[in-house]
């Protein structure tokens, strides 16, 4: 879009949507039944939907008023919504739960002399130990992510280039000799020696 100063109006580019094409009306009404006694349609296929978007030219039969828009909605609903917690969480806990119910079934089956108070305390302390570690494990999987492990690769290059610059330099050091340097007996031996 410009500007037409003369006129004061905004004048239309070759970007711009035309005015026939704003106007034109595209939402078809839908093909079912709307009577509240009719049956629910059934949901399009997937695969139709993604055949229509991707491969065009093969003029796929499908419903033009079906609600494609089905599969959109995982994709556009806010993950980090109280819902979608909320829903992870009661499937964690279920998830939990059901571990709880199978090892304390297996430690109940194989009792091997013990009695079925001492196997369900078992089978509890079995079942904590193993939560605890899964929750070990994805706390360090968060932690090693990618960034995190670029920079850390990073940081441990450059101490170990210090280090090595470090004794590089210590053992390349000579001292110049000096009326005040005193040699250990043992260095001194071993420079004379090489002397000879």
């Amino acid at each position: 879009m410009y500007f037409n100063h003369a006129e004061r109006r905004l004048l239309a580019g070759s970007y711009d949507t035309s005015i026939a094409e704003v106007a034109r009306i595209t939402y078809r009404l839908p093909t079912f039944d709307v009577s509240r006694f009719a049956p629910l349609p059934a949901i399009a296929p997937e695969t139709d939907y993604l055949d229509m978007i991707y491969n065009p030219h093969r003029e796929v039969e499908y419903d033009p008023s079906a609600s494609f828009e089905t599969y959109l909605k995982l994709e556009l609903a806010n993950p980090h919504s109280r819902a979608k917690k909320m829903e992870r969480w009661k499937v964690y806990q279920a998830g939990i739960q059901a571990l709880r119910k199978k090892i304390a079934e297996d430690e109940v089956r194989h009792l091997d002399g013990r009695t079925v108070r001492q196997a369900k305390a078992d089978a509890a302390f079995k079942w904590r130990e193993t939560v605890h570690e899964e929750q070990k494990k994805k706390k360090k999987a968060r932690w090693m992510h990618s960034a995190r492990m670029v920079k850390w690769q990073r940081k441990t290059t450059k101490k170990a280039a210090k280090e090595e610059r470090l004794r590089r330099q210590l053992t390349e050091l000579t001292l110049a000799d000096e009326p005040n340097q005193v040699l250990p007996t043992l260095l001194k031996e071993r420079t004379k020696e090489g002397r000879s």
